[in-house]
């Protein structure tokens, strides 16, 4: 008798919370947590102006091949139309070197491992009923890892590491608006890219 009490109380309680987060809306969510990926980001563009040493800039390097960005950001909601978190991305670039012009054949292959941390700010501008419209700015730092690997074994690989100032500037963004679950897209300029896509969950 005590377990089919308990039983029912446990499946009323689970009904009543049911109804509880049917009637929530968009202002009951302070935080949220996305994921995304991007498309001609920074380093697609600056990559191979700002972090090759001046000791390879006579070697020749084709065959350019980007993965990424891909995108992890938190927001924590200050307004009903403003919050504030951070953008943690990454993304790798590919490319063939050749050390005695192209002629001879490659040489090898330098890789670069980009890692990107950025505070950001988030503003909704237009919050209608099945979408909501946004800009979104973010400045950090990134960590950018380089290495070089030879086909001949005779040749040292080379590796450098390091820093500089990056930043994400979405001017416009669009975003599904009615569930948890929402889908976005972004277009601006950055290290997530000139445009971007991806899912974020409220809660």
């Amino acid at each position: 008798m005590k377990a089919k009490k308990w039983l029912l109380g446990t499946i009323l309680a689970i009904i009543g919370s049911g109804n509880v987060l049917a009637q929530q809306t968009d202002s009951d969510y302070h935080n949220e947590i996305g994921i995304s990926y991007g498309f001609l980001s920074n380093f697609s563009w600056l990559g191979p102006y700002t972090n090759r040493s001046d000791a390879f800039k006579e070697i020749d390097f084709d065959n350019k091949s980007f993965i990424g960005p891909l995108s992890l950001e938190y927001f924590h909601r200050i307004k009903p139309n403003m919050a504030v978190g951070a953008v943690f991305a990454v993304g790798m670039k590919k490319e063939d070197v050749y050390l005695n012009g192209k002629e001879n054949g490659k040489s090898g292959d330098n890789t670069n491992n980009y890692l990107t941390l950025m505070p950001a700010m988030k503003y909704e501008w237009l919050q209608k009923k099945h979408f909501t419209l946004y800009s979104k700015i973010a400045a950090g730092v990134s960590f950018d890892m380089e290495n070089y690997k030879y086909d001949d074994s005779k040749l040292r690989e080379h590796s450098s590491h390091s820093f500089y100032i990056n930043f994400q500037a979405s001017l416009l963004g669009i975003e599904s608006s009615g569930t948890r679950i929402r889908a976005f897209a972004e277009l601006g300029l950055g290290e997530q890219g000139l445009a971007l896509i991806g899912m974020r969950y409220r809660f």
